[in-house]
């Protein structure tokens, strides 16, 4: 479950008192949700109303451009790998 990119983003947003984390589901992906919601909850005590989760109908790649002024920026740690992106399933 520690996965350091994840880890220094909670970190990082839990800076910000009234920062939000919204997770874009797909139908397979409740299970991660949970998972990654739960992990914010209880190891960071984010609020049920910090962490929310916005269900994403079909497959592919999502085009986030609606959201940009919403949108947070948060620079990589140092020393942290990110995994590159997978390829949108059709």
């Amino acid at each position: 479950m520690a996965d350091t990119s994840y880890e220094a983003f909670l970190k990082k947003v839990k800076e910000s008192p009234k920062s939000k984390i919204i997770f874009l589901v797909r139908d397979d992906g409740l299970g991660s949700y949970n998972n990654a919601a739960g992990w914010a909850q209880q190891t960071y005590a984010f609020e049920p109303a910090q962490v929310a989760k916005l269900p994403i109908p079909g497959r592919g790649a999502i085009d986030l451009t609606m959201f940009q002024s919403f949108l947070g920026t948060i620079p990589v740690p140092e020393g942290v790998p990110l995994l590159p992106p997978t390829t949108p399933i059709p």
